[in-house]
């Protein structure tokens, strides 16, 4: 019988480094944000620019083509950099359009739709090409 419980392989894994602990949070986080903004950017395209039906499926139908166009971008860099280097760019990439909301956020600004849509799709196309290295990097320590 185990006397350190079930636990014991994750808290062997955190007792080397807080790490892999960053990394799950980073995850949960990004995860929730990706949905958050997937679930609302509809009701934005329709209150603020008063777009159609329509006009909202196709708009949400670009973010999907930008989420999967990340997919493909992170495993051709996967190809030619490590899961690290890649981690580092979608991180960098996030920070840069991230705080590009966030001004927007803070100014009260109302970009043309077309703009606005291009920083969504940006900021969902780096989410996605962070995923992929987030996880295998995220896996790495619990090979042991």
């Amino acid at each position: 019988a185990d006397d350190q419980g079930t636990f014991a392989p994750l808290f062997r894994v955190f007792g080397r480094s807080l790490r892999p602990l960053g990394l799950m949070i980073c995850m949960w986080m990004l995860m929730g944000t990706l949905c958050g903004q997937l679930s609302s950017l509809s009701f934005v395209f329709d209150v603020s620019y008063g777009l159609s039906t329509t006009g909202i499926f196709v708009c949400m139908s670009l973010l999907a083509m930008s989420a999967l166009g990340g997919c493909a971008f992170c495993c051709l860099m996967l190809v030619f950099n490590t899961s690290w280097q890649v981690l580092r760019f979608g991180m960098t990439w996030l920070l840069a359009f991230g705080t590009s909301f966030l001004v927007m956020g803070i100014i009260h600004s109302k970009p043309p739709m077309f703009a606005f849509l291009g920083f969504a799709a940006a900021y969902i196309f780096g989410l996605n090409v962070l995923m992929g290295p987030l996880r295998s990097v995220l896996a790495e320590p619990f090979g042991d």
